[in-house]
């Protein structure tokens, strides 16, 4: 799988910054028989805001805390493999439902490091027939490294992922969804110039207590965004 994601972030004001994001992804299936399935789709679309509802300012240690919320939407189709069988949840471009998040975030500030720890949940609702996933879990702990006037920066992280168990097509539980993943990565971040960040990372499987045959595989990512 491999997927482009376009993001907008828009600040209303100092402490309120509302995201809207769409991807792309472009998706290989093999069927147990060899048979195999090639196909270019829409992700399922996300819109999203925080506040920074606590910031002690720039003095020693600069401490905020953001809440968050938003909702993933189903703009992702149903798919099927090669002979027409819909795949299953773990195995969906998107996850078929409206999906309200609700999350906050603890960041603390001093130069040259900064700490983010963030916890989500995404609550799942069904709106169309077809595969659903459950409820999820998310947590995330990030560190990055920037000498003071470096244009290069390193990030490292923590995060963990603990699914439900989704339904099939016919809304009985599958049984090769849910569970926990813990994900180790690392990102390298340049800016070569003014108002432009560039990066590569990798989100690596560290543990995996998964139900049934659903295995995580390592990702690898490259970013790019320009400040307007």
């Amino acid at each position: 799988e491999e997927r482009l994601e376009l993001r907008v972030d828009i600040a209303t004001s100092k402490s309120l910054l509302v995201s809207a994001a769409l991807p792309t992804i472009r998706r290989t299936i093999e069927d147990r028989d060899g048979q195999t399935s090639r196909e270019l789709t829409l992700g399922d679309a996300e819109l999203r805001a925080s506040s920074i509802v606590y910031d002690t300012g720039i003095s020693g240690v600069r401490r905020m805390v953001l809440v968050f919320g938003g909702s993933k939407f189903p703009t992702a189709p149903l798919q099927t493999d090669a002979h027409g069988v819909v795949l299953p949840v773990a195995l969906q471009p998107g996850c078929g439902s409206i999906v309200p998040i609700l999350g906050a975030s603890f960041v603390a500030l001093k130069s040259p490091l900064t700490f983010v720890a963030s916890t989500s949940f995404f609550l799942p609702f069904s709106v169309r027939d077809g595969p659903h996933a459950g409820d999820s879990w998310r947590t995330s702990m990030t560190l990055q490294f920037q000498p003071p006037k470096s244009k290069v920066a390193t990030r490292f992280g923590i995060s963990t992922r603990l699914d439900q168990a989704g339904a099939l097509e016919d809304q009985t539980v599958d049984p090769n969804s849910g569970g926990l993943v813990v994900y180790a990565s690392g990102e390298i971040l340049v800016s070569p110039a003014t108002d432009l960040v560039l990066g590569v990372g990798f989100f690596a499987p560290a543990l995996q207590v998964l139900h049934g045959n659903e295995r995580e595989s390592t990702i690898a990512m490259a970013t790019a965004s320009y400040d307007f």
